[in-house]
């Protein structure tokens, strides 16, 4: 199947007067129809730290390992690294949905959350957090919405602006659902 934009479909289906329309063109129109939606997801077993070594940079949490789950149609994750890659070959705009518990080592640590995509994290989708004691577990969402396309691959970021204590993943979801253009 081929993936199409919807404006080369419409244009395809229009009325059939000329009576072109094959079965591959109706099997493309519902694959490109069909909404891409991916997850990749760090389980409470998996838990781990990201490195923070200074409280200005946004790091990428690369660990914990994350999961692929299973089932996505248009995005796929390369070797638990927490990316999650767009593999469409239709550009697309997407919902990226952040959900997730962390710790952090110290007390009354701010951290800052945001979803990066192709490894600049995103303004437009910062979450703060505050954790008062190296026991709490905070929990954060954090959401976007942006154009993918393909090779594009969105990830999570932090920064603890108070000091340099590492702030462990404790569990992650990071979902993305396409919106036909």
């Amino acid at each position: 199947m081929t993936q199409r934009t919807t404006a080369a479909i419409a244009a395809l289906l229009a009325d059939n007067t000329t009576a072109l329309i094959s079965p591959q063109d109706l099997r493309d129109a519902f694959d490109s129809w069909r909404n891409g939606h991916g997850q990749i997801y760090v389980p409470a077993a998996a838990s781990a730290a990201i490195t923070i070594s200074d409280s200005t940079n946004y790091f990428e949490a690369t660990v914990p390992a994350w999961t692929l789950s299973a089932g996505g149609h248009m995005f796929d994750e390369s070797g638990g690294n927490g990316r999650l890659t767009y593999i469409g070959t239709e550009p697309m705009t997407a919902h990226i949905a952040l959900s997730m518990s962390m710790t952090v080592a110290g007390s009354n640590d701010v951290t800052h959350w945001r979803i990066g995509v192709n490894g600049t994290p995103d303004g437009a989708s910062e979450i703060q957090r505050k954790v008062g004691s190296g026991s709490d577990v905070g929990a954060l969402a954090a959401h976007l919405i942006t154009t993918v396309t393909n090779g594009d691959y969105l990830s999570v970021w932090c920064r603890n602006s108070t000091t340099t204590n590492n702030v462990t993943v404790e569990t992650a979801n990071l979902q993305v659902v396409s919106m036909i253009q």
